[in-house]
């Protein structure tokens, strides 16, 4: 899902630019729990990773990354 996303916007600079325009959280509707949850944090990752360095919240994205990591880790158990 990151993946696909990220290339979305890396692709479409009129995208890039209205997400990098938002602020706060982002939400989802009509999904599962799991994925209303993970694709707001998802599009808060691209979000950060894809905004100017000197606007560039880099621990949000290490937050976020750091909740991907564990999230993988406790699916291998």
């Amino acid at each position: 899902m990151y993946e696909g996303n990220l290339a979305k916007f890396q692709q479409n600079p009129k995208l890039s630019a209205e997400l990098i325009s938002t602020q706060g959280s982002i939400t989802f509707d009509n999904s599962t729990a799991f994925w209303c949850k993970w694709n707001g944090l998802i599009m808060e990752l691209i979000r950060e990773e894809i905004r100017p360095e000197n606007i560039r919240n880099n621990d949000k994205i290490k937050n976020i990354w750091g909740q991907i990591e564990s999230y993988e880790a406790s699916q291998r158990k």
